[in-house]
Formats: structure tokens, sequence, C-alpha cells
């Protein structure tokens, strides 16, 4: 599987981001991985994920000389999802969704700090108090793309929210969202 992400920091950000000046709002960021899911009943399933994501925010602040200038935090996670979810199929007619939704942990395995050392407004050292685990709340929406009896290629639409902070001394919290395609190669062949 492999999506474009919307990230963002999410909470008492404004105490975290230092000035009056400013705004914060989200970047892209992406992620990857592979999965297997399991059915467990007629339409009821689980799923296991491993996967690289992205996740971060971004910082725009009035320097001194009243020019724009942004500070960014990139944090990459390997993270680890474990969903259930139910198939939705109309009475009649063709085609079906997957909802899914449960918990992902997550271990964080770099992060980097942008910014220009002459308008730095965070100091480096409230970016190295960053924890280097996150415990989200994750959900999704997929549907096939190719026609029945193969359905091999998913479209989907995830969401990522984190359950506690992710900051020692701030209450920060991860929030990604976006899009993601799935391929199945090994499968049995869904109705």
């Amino acid at each position: 599987m492999a999506g474009g992400n919307g990230i963002d920091i999410r909470g008492k950000s404004y105490s975290f981001w230092r000035g009056t000046n400013n705004d914060t709002w989200g970047g892209l960021g992406i992620s990857g991985g592979i999965f297997c899911e399991r059915y467990l009943f007629k339409n009821f399933l689980a799923a296991l994920q491993i996967r690289y994501i992205q996740k971060g925010s971004t910082y725009q602040f009035l320097n001194g000389f009243n020019e724009t200038q942004r500070e960014a935090l990139r944090i990459q996670y390997i993270e680890v999802p474990v969903l259930v979810g139910y198939k939705f199929k109309p009475k009649e007619g063709k085609g079906y969704c997957i909802v899914q939704a449960g918990i992902a942990y997550a271990q964080s395995i770099s992060s980097k700090y942008i910014f220009n050392e002459l308008a730095e407004n965070t100091k480096k050292q409230e970016m190295e108090n960053f924890k280097n685990k996150d415990l989200s709340i994750v959900a999704s929406l997929k549907v096939p793309l190719n026609e029945p009896g193969k359905n091999n290629f998913f479209l989907g639409l995830t969401a990522d929210w984190s359950l506690i902070s992710i900051h020692k001394y701030y209450d920060l919290h991860n929030l990604c969202y976006g899009l993601e395609l799935s391929y199945f190669f090994f499968s049995t062949k869904r109705k």
C-alpha cells in the first residue's frame, strides 16, 4: 500500500510554536507498507499493517523585518495498525466498500526540524522533547478499483489521530488524513 497524507499537529500548538503573529498548518506526507487481511465471518475482517508514515506540522510567522518565515517539523514513524472491518454490499447491484477502524502503535525512526537559523523562533531543545512513541486511532474506507472477481486494487480514505500527547511538556497530537492505494498480491476471490 502507498499513500499521500495531509499532516498536522493539533492541540495546544499555539503554546509550542511561540509568537503572537503566527499561523500553524499542516503539510504533505507519504506513507507506504505491507498489510494482511483475513475474513473472520461472512463480512467481518481483521487486518494487520506495518507501514512507514510521515507526520508533522508547519509554523508560519513574521520575523523582525516583517517578512514571512516558516519552521517545519517532520517526524518519520514505523506504525503498526491493528484493525477490524466490515464489508458493506448493496442488496442489489455490484460493488461494495470496506470500513475499518482500530488502534495503531508507532515508533519514531527519525525527525527533521527545518528552519532558518537567522529567524529561528522555536528553540531547538523544544524539538528534542518529542516522545518517540505514538498511539493513534485509525479509520479507513476502501472501495475496489477493478472489476468484480479480481478486486485486488483498492482506493481508500484514511484518518489517523493521536490518542496521547506526542510531546513531553505540551499537549500535542498528530493528525493525518489522506488517500491510499492498496494492492493484494495474494488474495482469495472477493465477491
